[in-house]
């Protein structure tokens, strides 16, 4: 009879493990190979980090000697955020709670510098999850979504910041966005702070950009600096340069500043002539790259809601000193009269057929637009005309459908028989078969015919969603104690029809 065969696996020797190598993390008698982050000295084993991360290899391969082993990591801006690459290295537990966030954010863009792929996803991924914000680490938390497309995380961190934007446009972190972040924000009619803070933001922020790329210059460092992702989207500073890369600050400063000292160890190095005249070049592109940079952000500074008052005291300043040369130019501003607007989720009112009304909020940032929409588009205008339904001013009243984007649009008016309100609605609707959906933001003027007596009853900026299924959206209702019903009661009495004029911010369109 043969013998049965038992199979168990024992796990306990990887508890065992993790224990010997919290004894072995950054232990000075049990490592080979010291990295000095400013003046921070972390103890590795050169075996161990070298499997982890083929970038930390390189550089050990490049810079390790019997008689030096330490190796200065110039990239590293923060030790706190390196010491959490060793432990992921060294396989112990972290808390990542714990963190500061700017410390977390940092740890990610080690995580890809150093090639670990995984530890990089599970660090977005905890990321992603957070809902609970604050101004002190918004920048970081914006820059870091904004780099990695964490899209979801991104959407809520825009919400936070459009309803914070009076104290954010004044945090002195707001000049360590990325140029992708800034441009978004101030080019959003939801950023709704006065507009001589948002340009002094975008000064501030290029002093400060500036500043860094002039350090990485004299220090003979790589050109990214911590400015990454302003050289990220170049097309939209509207140059002709190729653009340089937002990712090798860690990558490459390491390997190249030791390559540096090793060259002045056994004097190879360029004279100092050719040195200064590299700094020169290099300061020159750097320099035309930048004021492109700016000007491609004072595109959507609106200037024209700068008041006197504003531009005087700018005036008195060392930026205005130092920008002058641009700041004079009116040509390089947005030429918009669109004024900016608070943030708020916005309710959209729906009509049932007993005469209840219901309410769902929409989110306005998350309508950027759902991946799979097929047409969009922006400002257009478009009037309608309400008629008199028969003898009776109580009634429907109706204006001829108009056609955008192969849907069908109109504006209708309910006044019920006591005439005590009118209701008015949008209604989008389309010949075709097939499902659709529709997103739309708009407003809705209704136009008087003396305005002097009764002003224009401008409607508020409204998000709205229409489908196959739900074709009709309600807008709003004047009121018998306003003036604008009395003006539209004498329309229709003598007139007989009112103008209506629809403004449509944008239309998405989703065909199934």
């Amino acid at each position: 009879m043969s013998e049965l065969k038992q199979y168990q696996v024992y796990t306990d020797g990887l508890k065992a493990l993790q224990k010997r190598m919290e004894l072995m993390y950054n232990n000075k008698e049990h490592s080979d190979t010291v990295f000095i982050i400013k003046k921070h000295k972390f103890y590795v084993s050169r075996q161990l980090i070298g499997v982890a991360s083929k970038k930390l290899d390189a550089i050990m391969k490049e810079n390790f000697t019997y008689h030096n082993k330490h190796i200065t990591l110039h990239a590293v801006k923060c030790e706190e955020s390196f010491s959490v690459i060793l432990k992921y290295m060294y396989g112990l537990d972290m808390n990542f709670g714990e963190l500061k966030m700017e410390v977390l954010c940092r740890v990610i863009q080690l995580a890809e510098t150093y090639q670990l792929e995984q530890f990089s996803k599970d660090l977005q991924c905890y990321l992603s999850k957070h809902d609970q914000f604050d101004i002190d680490s918004l920048a970081v938390l914006l820059s870091t979504a904004r780099k990695f497309n964490l899209e979801e995380l991104y959407k809520k961190l825009k919400v936070f910041a459009f309803q914070h934007a009076e104290d954010f446009v004044k945090h002195e972190s707001i000049v360590h966005v990325s140029y992708e972040v800034l441009n978004d924000l101030v080019k959003s009619d939801y950023f709704c702070v006065p507009e001589i803070d948002i340009l002094k933001a975008v000064l501030n922020w290029h002093v400060e950009i500036n500043t860094k790329e002039e350090t990485c210059i004299d220090e003979n460092q790589d050109m990214t600096s911590d400015a990454d992702s302003v050289v990220s989207d170049i097309s939209t500073a509207s140059t002709n340069m190729k653009p340089i890369e937002n990712n090798t600050e860690e990558e490459y400063q390491d390997i190249e500043q030791e390559k540096i000292e090793e060259k002045d160890e056994d004097n190879t190095m360029k004279t100092e002539a050719e040195i200064s005249e590299q700094k020169l070049k290099c300061s020159e592109l750097m320099k035309s790259f930048s004021e492109n940079v700016l000007k491609s952000l004072l595109r959507h500074v609106r200037t024209k809601q700068l008041s006197w008052f504003d531009i005087g005291a700018l005036r008195k300043t060392i930026l205005f000193d130092k920008y002058k040369h641009v700041l004079d130019d009116t040509e390089l501003f947005s030429q918009t009269n669109d004024t900016r607007r608070k943030y708020d989720p916005v309710a959209c009112q729906s009509s049932n057929e007993d005469g209840t009304v219901t309410k769902a909020v929409t989110d306005l940032v998350a309508t950027d637009g759902p991946s799979n929409v097929t047409l969009e588009l922006n400002d257009i205008r478009k009037m309608f005309i309400l008629i008199k339904p028969g003898c009776f001013i109580a009634g429907l009243y109706k204006a001829e459908s108009q056609t955008i984007a192969d849907l069908k649009w109109t504006v209708r008016a309910e006044m019920r028989t006591c005439g005590y309100y009118v209701k008015v609605y949008l209604d989008c609707t389309s010949d075709q078969q097939s499902d659709w959906e529709c997103t739309t933001e708009c407003q809705v003027s209704l136009i008087s015919r003396n305005v002097s007596k009764y002003p224009n009853e401008v409607l508020p900026f409204q998000i709205m969603k229409f489908s196959k299924d739900d074709f009709s959206q309600y807008l709003g209702e004047l009121r018998r104690n306003s003036s604008w019903f009395n003006s539209f009661i004498n329309i229709m009495n003598n007139q007989l029809e009112c103008n209506c004029e629809v403004v449509f911010k944008l239309i998405l369109v989703n065909k199934k």
